[in-house]
């Protein structure tokens, strides 16, 4: 409560020893109403560095920069705009020789506008029965200068239904796609895809391009997937009893995913992308049970 109106001032530092031996740390104003606007609030400025780790892509990150982002409500969800700067390091993962990645490393300056409206429907995020899910986040890069230029575009959708008292179904689809309009692209803006959170049965990012196991990502996916919970024992009782909102069940699961992820950077005509993005001998396929 710094100025008399439920602001906020925080100030977080993290330091990791075995993965990174990276120091994250951020500095940020929230404001929850603006201008007398319940439903819009503005997190004012935030300084921050955080270090990411790519193993998948053999290769690190280190982020300095700016943020400020406004949140807002609307007839189609709630929307999130944002504008950030930043300086970047990109260097190998822990003394990979590729050439692939080392001409990646060095320094660069990427300012972006990003915008994401959600609409959620679901009576739980990550164990729903019922509802749907709709989000679309839009990033433009190098409108305010800097050395990346590109839009990238990542829509995610859901929906639940719940036929029987014990039995839910579920439907996906993902899609993404990255426009560089003819400019170079950073491993560390390219898109990855693969893993338990989209392409099940594959390890992490690991559907796409790859040069001697090493993922190198790609501009344009899709994925889509069904999925099917039945449940054998709610244990309620239990579920009442704890803080986790996450709701404790004894359930059989099955699943089918298919998806692709393909490189169109190299000037390839839109009936070709679409060509390689959904041709049948490259699409990957998953289904499983247990």
């Amino acid at each position: 409560n710094v100025f008399g109106r439920g602001e906020k001032l925080m100030l977080n530092a993290e330091r990791e020893f075995l993965k990174s031996q990276g120091v994250t740390y951020s500095l940020s104003m929230f404001k929850p109403t603006l201008w007398n606007y319940r439903n819009l609030s503005w997190d004012v400025l935030k300084i921050f560095s955080r270090h990411d780790v790519s193993p998948w892509s053999k290769h690190c990150e280190l982020q300095k920069g700016l943020s400020s982002k406004l949140y807002f409500k609307s007839l189609l969800g709630q929307h999130r705009a944002e504008i950030e700067a930043i300086w970047r390091e990109i260097y190998p993962y822990r003394d990979i020789n590729m050439m692939e990645v080392r001409c990646e490393a060095g320094n660069f300056i990427k300012t972006s506008l990003r915008h994401t409206v959600t609409a959620d429907s679901r009576d739980h995020e990550a164990s729903s029965r019922t509802g749907s899910l709709i989000q679309l986040e839009t990033e433009i890069a190098g409108l305010l200068g800097g050395d990346t230029v590109g839009v990238k575009n990542i829509f995610d959708s859901e929906y639940n239904f719940t036929p029987l008292s014990n039995l839910t179904l579920t439907s996906g689809f993902q899609c993404g796609h990255l426009n560089s309009f003819g400019n170079r692209v950073s491993i560390a803006d390219k898109l990855f895809y693969g893993g338990p959170t989209s392409l099940r049965g594959f390890k992490l990012y690991g559907v796409g391009p790859h040069i001697r196991g090493v993922a190198v990502g790609g501009t344009m996916y899709y994925g889509m997937g069904l999925q099917a919970r039945y449940t054998v024992w709610p244990w309620s009782a239990m579920s009442e009893s704890t803080t986790d909102a996450t709701p404790l069940a004894v359930q059989l699961h099955s699943f089918a995913n298919v998806g692709n992820l393909v490189d169109t950077s190299n000037d390839l005509g839109m009936q070709e992308t679409l060509q390689r993005l959904l041709d049948s001998n490259g699409a990957r396929i998953s289904i499983g049970t247990g």
